[in-house]
């Protein structure tokens, strides 16, 4: 048994065993697990249901013993594998956002004046949205569907006749990059009816709390750069790691992975200059929105969580990612 196969929940066990002993793939769709758990627990009260196998694979995605290639997506049923994000939870209270010059010398101008800000609980995304859930998204017509749009993004996507068919193949645990904020925003709108929950784009606020925690942090980790916690320029990559190859070292407070650098994240809110006005989220708005966390190739100072970077929606660049939140 291999260090990774370590503590893994009965279910998880079950689901890896039988991935391993199928090798036709055609085997291996969502529908053929279920029937199988199901035929073996027959009379008995413990067989699982769709939700438990989506959970069991997550597990297994998540200590990297499968990967979303190994079998085939059944996007008609409820239980998505990959679809449901590892959640993290970030309780209610007071955080400090924006920067204090005296603690932070690389402090901007757009990051202050430091405020003390109060939001409610939420959840946030462990990591980025990764390819493999994004492609299920694609998969499913996302990008054929006017429901899942803003005006201004299915007019966009209209225009440049989109579909995102040349998603890689074989880079599934890669956050998904490249991506315009329409994009973000209807992937949210497709996760939500999947799940039957809101899901949505975190705002500045929520991002930077679930970023630095309560006090203030510089960086995730505490209040001063240290390579090898997170991949910026300094860590030579110059392209995004994996999710989650920086966990646990570089993780939040609250458990948030991939928070300084890997890729830049798309946010709720519409640009403001400064925290001394108000924010605005305006789903329909054509103006710039947000991104947060700095990337690959952003170095040392542009990583920290107070930096604040916009662009406009439609725009989708090679470092550009997004995570998500819900209730």
């Amino acid at each position: 048994m291999s260090e990774n196969e370590r503590d893994l929940s009965e279910t998880a066990k079950r689901v890896l065993g039988y991935l391993v002993s199928e090798s036709d793939c055609v085997n291996r769709s969502y529908t053929t697990i279920y029937l199988r758990l199901k035929r073996e627990n027959r009379g008995a009260n413990a067989a699982p249901d769709f939700g438990d196998i989506g959970q069991a694979l997550g597990e297994l995605h998540a200590r990297g013993l499968i990967y979303p290639r190994d079998f085939w997506y059944d996007l008609t049923l409820e239980g998505l594998a990959f679809s449901r994000p590892q959640w993290i939870t970030v309780p209610a209270g007071d955080f400090l956002m924006g920067s204090d010059e005296d603690i932070d010398p690389a402090a901007l101008p757009d990051e202050s004046p430091q405020k003390t800000i109060a939001l409610g609980t939420y959840r946030i995304g462990k990591y980025p949205v990764t390819v493999a859930q994004f492609y299920l998204f694609v998969r499913d017509d996302g990008y054929l569907k006017r429901s899942y749009w803003a005006q201004a993004g299915w007019d966009d996507i209209c225009r440049r006749d989109l579909h995102r068919d040349d998603l890689p193949g074989d880079e599934f645990d890669l956050p998904v990059t490249g991506v315009s904020w329409y994009e973000a925003d209807a992937y949210c709108r497709w996760l939500s009816e999947r799940l039957e929950y809101l899901v949505r784009l975190p705002t500045e606020a929520e991002w930077e709390k679930a970023a630095r925690g309560p006090t203030g942090r510089v960086y995730p980790w505490g209040d001063r750069f240290e390579a090898g916690r997170c991949n910026s320029q300094e860590a030579g990559l110059e392209g995004p790691a994996r999710v989650g190859g920086y966990s646990p070292k570089g993780d939040s407070p609250y458990g948030g992975a991939d928070m300084a650098g890997n890729v830049w994240e798309w946010c709720a809110s519409l640009l403001r200059e400064s925290y001394d006005e108000p924010e605005h989220t305006n789903p329909d708005s054509e103006e710039p929105r947000m991104l947060r966390g700095g990337a690959f190739d952003s170095d040392k100072t542009q990583v920290r969580c107070a930096v604040r970077y916009w662009d406009w929606p439609h725009f989708g660049e090679a470092n550009y990612g997004f995570r998500v939140v819900a209730p």
